[in-house]
């Protein structure tokens, strides 16, 4: 006569498993039916549906499906075809869409829009993307509006850190700003707090450059960063203690966006080397 083995079974939540017995979790099932696993509710009946609205009396055909949930009083349901974008919101009414015809000629190639659409919504845009077509690589290399100025660069202050010497040489003039070594400092009974701010240095290295005699150039301060601008070539150079983790200068291009800073000047042209020689106009 076989012996009976009993235990107690935690929970199903893990859903269904299509492993042999011998190998599934106790918490896995063979089959379920209408059941939603859940970690902090267990194993629950699926959520039901119910029809909100009727849209259409005829068939979509070969038709994506996108919601855009905006926020609780703008859900919407666009239907993508090749041939039209409906929109409607949730109580059935249709929304109008301003129709454009390079649009439709871009999703005129779908043969079966469930698996070539693609969708995604950002704050107020909906984005559709067609994947048959190729992305396209714009011929311009660069910004129609030229530089201000044929000579210029960008000091960036990245980061203010104590006992830090942040040393910037241009065209071989060169200053140098000294931060002191701790927020607090205590001597002789008297207590002396040192405030820095990444500013404060940037504002502190143009006074430097001016006073060690740097000539027929604009210096102007946004925040952090010094935009240096002439009609003559610059030749700039910056360091610090901590490898130039703390201040860069930039002159036409960077090996990467992480190393662009985070304002600059309008039209200032920028080529990101790492990136295939993508060029970049930043904006102050």
């Amino acid at each position: 006569m076989a012996n009976l083995v009993s235990y107690t079974i935690p929970s199903l939540v893990q859903g269904v498993s299509q492993q042999p017995d011998a190998q599934r979790d106790p918490t896995q099932g063979a089959i379920q039916i209408n059941g939603v696993s859940s970690i902090a509710e267990g194993l629950r009946k699926r959520d039901f549906t119910r029809t909100l609205a009727k849209v259409s009396t005829t068939p979509f055909g070969d038709a994506f499906i996108h919601s855009i949930l905006r926020d609780q009083s703008e859900e919407y349901l666009a239907v993508i075809t090749k041939d039209k974008i409906q929109v409607f919101d949730l109580d059935g009414t249709e929304i109008d869409v301003t129709e454009d015809t390079d649009a439709y000629d871009y999703l005129d190639s779908i043969t079966d829009a469930r698996k070539q659409v693609r969708a995604v919504t950002v704050a107020d845009y909906t984005f559709i993307c067609n994947l048959n077509t190729k992305t396209a690589m714009e011929t311009k290399v660069a910004p129609a509006i030229a530089r201000p100025k044929p000579h210029e660069c960008l000091i960036w202050v990245r980061a203010a850190n104590y006992g830090q010497n942040y040393v910037v040489n241009v065209n071989g003039i060169e200053a140098e700003v000294e931060t002191p070594v701790a927020p607090v400092v205590s001597s002789g009974g008297t207590v002396t707090e040192n405030r820095i701010s990444s500013e404060e240095i940037a504002e502190a290295i143009i006074t430097g450059l001016t006073s060690a005699g740097l000539t027929g150039y604009t210096m102007t301060q946004q925040g952090s960063v010094i935009w240096i601008r002439g009609d003559s070539a610059i030749s700039v150079e910056v360091s610090d203690a901590r490898s130039n983790a703390d201040i860069t200068a930039i002159l036409d291009s960077v090996q990467a966006f992480s190393e662009l800073p985070v304002i600059a000047p309008i039209g200032y042209q920028v080529t990101i080397d790492g990136m295939l020689a993508t060029t970049l106009t930043l904006t102050m």
